[in-house]
């Protein structure tokens, strides 16, 4: 049985996030932890001028590290950077892992994005410049978690391969209880 469209491009979104959230949130981190050699600005490599961009445009108190927005960059990079790759690999392979590491990632997603979002709006993050922009940056993150929880609650077997250890089919086969 083929792998849904809709399966591969919700893993293909979930790599895209791994790639981008995570490469950036860790040069942020190092950014944080030494700004003279990994710089945020227009003379400096791709990552870093993307980062200037985000700061001049977007959210500013990018530019100047504090331990609230460390914390949040280590949680992107280092565990959320991670999941989305996991949840990609096991959305393409169809595995049945990838229903409660697709919800955990859901999970902290939605609850990032959405904490994040309540601070800017309601006036607890002043160093916002273009709240459009920051919005708009976002809603990619909050969309995803939604789609990718209601998907996995909804329809796990058309995302899990029949078959597949702990996939619907195969909790009650003869080949479970061995």
């Amino acid at each position: 049985m083929a792998t849904p469209r809709w399966v591969v491009a919700l893993a293909a979104f979930s790599l895209l996030l791994a790639v981008v959230t995570g490469v950036s949130q860790l040069y942020w981190v190092l950014f944080a932890l030494d700004p003279e050699t990994f710089r945020i600005g227009t003379d400096t490599n791709w990552i870093g001028v993307a980062w200037e961009g985000h700061v001049r445009a977007g959210d500013a108190a990018y530019g100047r590290p504090d331990a609230a927005l460390l914390a949040g960059a280590l949680l992107d990079g280092l565990v959320l950077g991670p999941l989305y790759a996991a949840t990609g690999v096991g959305l393409l392979r169809r595995r049945a892992w990838v229903v409660p590491v697709g919800l955990l990632t859901a999970g902290m997603l939605l609850y990032g994005v959405l904490a994040y979002l309540l601070r800017v709006l309601l006036g607890g993050a002043p160093t916002v410049t273009d709240l459009g922009l920051v919005l708009a940056g976002n809603l990619p993150y909050l969309g995803y978690p939604v789609v990718l929880a209601w998907s996995l609650v909804r329809w796990p077997g058309a995302i899990v391969r029949p078959g597949a250890a702990g996939s619907p089919a195969a909790i009650g086969s003869p080949a479970s209880a061995a």
